[in-house]
């Protein structure tokens, strides 16, 4: 529930001040730059053990259970919502394929990225 508390009291922050782009070129580039920024905000979240959302909570469980790469297992999940959202009558665009194949290395490499952090400042407490 604070996932969903936090994402929404931020998105309600931000949508105000980020750019929107007219030119196509300009929305890729922006979703693109706002995939490595999911990935690391996940990580965060995900690592100071605040709460895991409905899709991270079965990334983190299939991840467990399979001990398959968290890129594989959460790339899976959203392909697979991806797929039953179109079926079900949701529009797929550019930018959901980019999310889709892109949020599970996002994510890993956010993991990786805040391990590295939170061990290099626990070694500076000691």
């Amino acid at each position: 529930m604070f996932n969903a508390l936090v994402s929404d009291v931020v998105y309600g922050y931000m949508v105000p001040w980020l750019p929107d782009p007219q030119v196509f070129m300009f929305k890729g580039l922006e979703c693109l730059a706002g995939m490595p920024m999911v990935g690391f905000g996940s990580a965060i979240y995900l690592m100071a053990h605040l709460g895991t959302g409905p899709r991270d909570g079965l990334m983190t469980g299939l991840q467990r259970v399979t001990q398959y790469p968290i890129a594989r297992v959460r790339t899976s999940i959203e392909i697979v919502v991806v797929v039953l959202g179109f079926f079900l009558g949701g529009t797929v665009g550019l930018g959901t394929f980019l999310f889709a194949f892109t949020i599970g290395p996002s994510v890993s490499a956010g993991l990786f990225v805040v391990s590295k952090l939170s061990n290099a400042n626990n070694d500076n407490e000691r």
